[in-house]
């Protein structure tokens, strides 16, 4: 699983009565926000195995069972967060649908977020044949839709978390001073916040996620600023500066070695080999800072186990 991945499910299962309050503003009455949640991931995975290639879950999904207020049987409530352009989304949007209401037989709501910036987003399947016809509407949320000056006013702690998801996308788009400080605000937002540690902590690490910079000093000079809003001592986490450490590494090394040769061909073998040494660098510094198991590593690094056991191998010669 992705740290994207495991982040988000992090926020739906630990802050799910304010997402309920934030996607769903108008079920207020409806849904009893007091009673325990019943995450149904293992359930999921059941009607929907990595077999299935066309229904296994593409980024994250999550099925709640919710107590209504309004009825006796308690309400099904389907999410599903898409980052990126899918044909066929809205029919298995639906598939989705008729196999939950099939196996429980309970009301189900569905909501899919959008996130990538490049998405289109379709909120319907619609299907016929010779005069039979199926039309079935689904609940969307943009995260580009909603007023900027609107999120920033919501008294919702989820606001800042699509206000993080919208900034991780303009790297690149913007310098990396407009992201320094795109970034503290929403620290900055979350410490104003009234809000249990526990629930800070989990946005607070999906904000850490969100930040991404072009040049690596920037995260040392972000980091700094963050100290100052936080009141923590290097609150960007061990993992972030071990990561820039070891880009840093990386690109000194490609660099040099894409100099040494001189040449156009050079310069690329240089650059790949850059992003292999940055690699194992930050492997390296996870495997002598943190006691994480091979698979952790190789979670958090965004390579394979063979890597991460190959440099293992060196360390010990």
């Amino acid at each position: 699983m992705k740290k994207d991945d495991t982040l988000w499910k992090g926020l739906i299962e630990d802050l799910f009565p304010e997402f309920l309050q934030f996607f769903y503003p108008k079920a207020r009455g409806m849904i009893d926000r007091q009673t325990t949640f019943e995450f149904l991931d293992k359930e999921l995975q059941d009607l929907f195995p990595s077999s299935d290639a066309n229904l296994a879950p593409k980024f994250v999904d999550k099925l709640v069972r919710v107590k209504s207020l309004m009825e006796e049987e308690s309400i099904l409530v389907h999410i599903e967060l898409q980052g990126y352009r899918e044909k066929n989304f809205p029919e298995r949007m639906f598939r989705y649908y008729y196999r939950i209401r099939d196996r429980y037989g309970q009301p189900v709501t569905a909501l899919a977020i959008f996130m990538g910036s490049a998405t289109k987003v379709v909120s319907q399947y619609y299907d016929e044949c010779l005069g039979t016809e199926l039309m079935y509407n689904y609940n969307v949320f943009d995260i580009w839709e909603t007023d900027e000056d609107t999120l920033k006013c919501s008294a919702n702690p989820f606001a800042i978390v699509v206000l993080a998801a919208r900034t991780a996308l303009l790297k690149g788009k913007i310098t990396d001073r407009e992201l320094v400080t795109q970034h503290a605000w929403l620290f900055e937002a979350l410490e104003a916040k009234k809000l249990s540690q526990r629930k800070k902590l989990v946005i607070s690490a999906f904000l850490e996620s969100c930040v991404q910079f072009e040049e690596p000093r920037t995260y040392r000079t972000f980091g700094k600023q963050l100290e100052s809003i936080t009141g923590k001592k290097n609150p960007m986490g061990v993992i972030e500066m071990l990561k820039e450490q070891g880009l840093e590494e990386g690109r000194a090394k490609g660099l040099a070695q894409g100099h040494a040769e001189g040449l156009a061909v050079g310069r690329a073998e240089g650059h790949a080999e850059g992003l292999e040494e940055a690699k194992a660098a930050f492997v390296t510094n996870l495997l002598s800072k943190l006691h994480l198991t091979d698979e952790q590593i190789a979670d958090v690094a965004g390579v394979d186990l063979k890597f991460v056991k190959r440099v293992k191998d060196k360390l010990k010669k």
